[in-house]
């Protein structure tokens, strides 16, 4: 039998873009990895893969979190949670408060940026000249890692919010190390 920690450490959500031209991969919730159809890359205009990038992740993410939900379900013999009321004022609030949570992600060499709300509304910004400059590895790679930051700013920012929220008494140092980080 297998441990809630184990089904979160496998779970992979796969999910293609809507015009079926990029797939992603998230695993665990830490990190994407994206491939084109061949030629894909080659045939896409710039705001036309922004906005592809931006559904994609989206999709990505809303389907991370249903398997996170069934996982959960799954170990404690419980019906998936989905989005409903809670009644403690503490979740809620917790809940509004990461919902409304804005994070950025930058890739190395600055030629992506990944913005999201609540990581239910992602969009990709393109610099002018990227094409030109990534050949498609490269930008694979810029990609990941721009999408990788917004996770775990996301994770840190969880963090926080839990420990303002529910008073986990997270030591000082910790604390600066969330200050730090955004």
């Amino acid at each position: 039998m297998t441990t809630l920690s184990e089904r979160l450490e496998s779970l992979a959500i796969r999910v293609t873009s809507p015009d079926n031209r990029i797939r992603a991969t998230l695993r665990a919730g830490r990190s994407i990895e994206c491939e084109f159809r061949p030629g894909a890359y080659d045939e896409y205009r710039q705001g036309d893969l922004e906005h592809q990038l931006g559904r994609l992740a989206t999709l990505a993410w809303t389907g991370y979190q249903r398997g996170y939900q069934l996982a959960v379900a799954e170990a404690t013999g419980t019906r998936p949670s989905g989005e409903q009321q809670s009644w403690d004022p503490n979740r809620r609030r917790y809940r509004e408060a990461l919902d409304a949570s804005q994070h950025e992600g930058i890739s190395p060499e600055r030629w992506i940026r990944v913005r999201c709300t609540g990581m239910s509304h992602w969009t990709v910004d393109l610099r002018t000249g990227y094409h030109a400059a990534l050949p498609e590895p490269r930008f694979l790679t810029e990609l990941s890692s721009a999408a990788g930051e917004i996770i775990r700013d996301r994770r840190l920012r969880a963090a926080r919010l839990k420990d303002e929220h529910y008073g986990l008494d997270i030591p000082a140092e910790l604390r600066a190390r969330f200050a730090r980080a955004r």
